[in-house]
């Protein structure tokens, strides 16, 4: 089996659960879940090094409606766990994007001009191509 083989088998099987927890793009929150989020993650933005992380420990105070944005962020992290320097970068950009690792590295690879410094050096590391 070739390296690329074995690192998308071993992707494949260690994110399993994650890839296929659910699909489903998150929308915009609304006004209602806008408003919660600021109460748990106030003057926080999507991409501030602290939005995610926040609506990660608040997971559990948020209204049923409202905890798919928590639960996004969740998986998102999860998905980059291997790249943690690409997750203000996921999370500023790639917002819409379906809870998949290869849907969130194409969502970055698609905006790699807008990555942060840490990020691009980061993937750089892991994928042996230094951007």
């Amino acid at each position: 089996m070739t390296r690329r083989g074995i690192i998308l088998a071993t992707l494949a099987t260690c994110l399993a659960p994650v890839l296929f927890a659910g699909s489903a793009p998150a929308q915009a929150p609304s006004a209602a879940c806008q408003t919660e989020i600021a109460k748990f993650c106030p003057n926080m933005q999507p991409g501030d090094g602290h939005y995610g992380q926040c609506l990660v420990d608040h997971q559990k105070d948020f209204s049923a409606p409202c905890k798919k944005y928590a639960d996004a962020a969740v998986a998102r992290k999860e998905d980059l766990k291997q790249f943690p320097a690409c997750i203000a970068d996921a999370e500023r950009l790639c917002q819409n994007t379906p809870r998949s690792l290869t849907r969130i590295r194409q969502c970055l690879r698609t905006h790699q001009g807008d990555l942060s410094a840490e990020c691009k050096q980061e993937i750089g590391k892991r994928t042996g191509k230094v951007h």
